[in-house]
């Protein structure tokens, strides 16, 4: 594999974008990216014109990109702007209805940010990013409530999705892992859900769908230990079935008060359907990294069965020399390997111990990995670029056998000036843009297979290329989409025929030249 876009704008506009997240869309083939963009709305204005020149307005916007890192249409607008606080937007696709579900965090006019008596909202868009409906609250909260970080997970056995959101006051006194079963029309099944025993603060939950079993796992940021988010956290998930229901509370990693006890933050987590087990990875900053006799920072993993089992001890998976954080992790079934991407700061050149957010060069890196959780070959420079890099995302397209990989760039010189800038705000509101890099398989030729008259896919057909190459047999997705990796491919005249039961034979003449090819089939139906 390797790089097909490097290092390409997303929204690199005169405001600021944080955070982005990406999902997959096997219908349409393409990916979609979401984000929060803040900032004033106008940098034109003149003495007296103080409303959107003085205050910042937070939106959540999104972005079709293709498999080959072109921008589909422009920039979709999620949420209408608010100087409050609207963050941290996630998605995930439905492929039976083509839509995605939505869900960030918003803050009313006038709070301050992470402690803003926060609400999650929610909105489902078509599959070119069309609002159907929302974005409206998901419950309300309640007198301290602050519901942050949701994330949102489908489940297409029961073609419902399970999001989990943390807020505080809902089970108790704590920062509460909350659940809700929604429905594919967006609309709350069951819920409020205990996800964790709810012991102590909980914060950034992720989680991921199991389809051999029929459940979910969670994984969190544990604060039960300590009152205070800035003191070390642990790991711990929790199996849920399907009804949204804790079958099992698992402790992934608490090593409080041991010798040599670790930070556990941002952890992330990985199905493997070969093995019906989960890999969770996560940040840990503890002395047996160390560098110099100081802390130091790395990426430590350990793999979960799918009934909440642990199985063996947790294990360094990547520690280069200074941080490595935020990793984000998928498993590639055909490859029997998983590839996960991280935030590194190796050559910003600061001396050990300094944190992250002191930095001025961090960048995006990513890595194969096998069953067992070891690098295999060498590590990828997704993004080795001037500036700060950080808070990667990555997607898997498995017809093209691409990843899309998207993170937010601290070096955006262009952007217009903060609103009341923070400086002693590590987290504060920076000048960033969002950008991207496209990792994967080059292509040889892809395309559609459709029916004739109508446009509409034709699923499990088979696609037969035959030329002066070898024969390839291929198979068409739930969006009638196949891919033929570019191997050692002569130019030439190739003939391309799909074929499916209850439809004509329909043959393709290509003329391949070097580049990657492109084709529509439209197959005639029987009947």
């Amino acid at each position: 594999m390797e790089i097909i876009k490097y290092n390409f704008d997303v929204d690199a506009g005169p405001r600021s974008q944080w955070y982005p997240w990406v999902d997959h869309n096997p219908v349409d083939n393409e990916f979609m990216v979401t984000w929060r963009t803040s900032g004033r709305l106008r940098n034109d204005c003149e003495e007296g014109d103080d409303y959107e020149c003085s205050n910042s307005f937070h939106i959540i916007h999104g972005q079709r990109v293709s498999p080959d890192g072109a921008l589909q249409g422009g920039i979709l607008q999620w949420s209408e702007p608010v100087i409050g606080w609207a963050q941290i937007p996630r998605i995930d696709h439905n492929l039976f209805t083509n839509e995605y579900l939505l869900a960030y965090t918003y803050g009313s006019e006038a709070t301050d940010g992470w402690n803003a008596g926060c609400e999650t909202y929610i909105a489902r868009t078509d599959n070119v990013g069309t609002l159907q409906n929302g974005p409206y609250r998901l419950y309300e909260k309640g007198e301290d409530g602050n519901a942050l970080l949701p994330v949102v997970i489908f489940n297409p056995q029961e073609r419902e999705y399970l999001m989990v959101v943390t807020d505080r006051d809902v089970f108790n006194d704590y920062s509460n892992n909350v659940g809700y079963i929604i429905g594919e029309d967006g609309n709350p099944v069951t819920g409020p859900l205990e996800v964790g025993s709810q012991a102590g603060d909980t914060w950034a939950p992720l989680g991921v769908y199991n389809p051999t079993n029929n459940t979910y796992f969670v994984v969190w940021e544990d604060f039960r230990h300590t009152n205070d988010w800035v003191l070390p956290a642990e790991v711990y998930g929790a199996v849920i079935d399907a009804e949204g229901n804790m079958t099992k509370e698992i402790v992934i990693m608490d090593d409080f008060g041991m010798e040599d006890a670790g930070d556990q933050r941002v952890p992330n987590v990985a199905y493997n359907p070969d093995k019906d087990e989960f890999f969770v990875v996560w940040e840990v900053k503890k002395l047996s990294l160390d560098e110099e006799g100081i802390i130091g920072s790395g990426i430590r993993g350990r793999f979960i069965s799918s009934d909440g089992t642990i199985k063996g001890e947790a294990f360094t998976v990547v520690d280069a020399p200074r941080i490595q954080h935020w990793p984000s992790i998928v498993y590639v079934q055909e490859e029997k390997k998983y590839f996960m991407s991280w935030t590194d700061t190796r050559d910003d050149g600061l001396p050990p111990g300094n944190p992250w957010y002191f930095s001025e060069k961090m960048d995006i890196y990513a890595g194969w990995f096998d069953d067992t959780g070891v690098l295999v070959g060498d590590e990828i420079a997704l993004c080795d670029c001037e500036g700060n890099q950080t808070s990667g995302v990555v997607a898997y397209n498995p017809v093209m056998k691409r990843f899309l990989v998207t993170w937010y760039d601290r070096n955006a010189p262009d952007d217009w000036s903060i609103v009341n800038p923070n400086p002693e705000d590590p987290f504060g509101e920076i000048p960033s843009d969002v950008r991207a890099t496209i990792y994967g398989a080059p292509s040889f030729l892809s395309g559609q297979v459709v029916e004739k008259g109508t446009g509409n896919p034709v699923e499990n057909a088979l696609v037969f290329v035959i030329g002066p190459s070898l024969p390839v047999l291929e198979q068409t997705n739930v969006g009638g989409w196949f891919n033929i990796e570019k191997r050692s491919h002569l130019s030439g005249i190739y003939l391309v025929m799909a074929f499916k039961f209850g439809y004509l034979v329909t043959f393709e003449i290509v003329n391949y030249t070097g580049e990657p090819r492109e084709v529509t089939i439209e197959m005639n139906k029987l009947w």
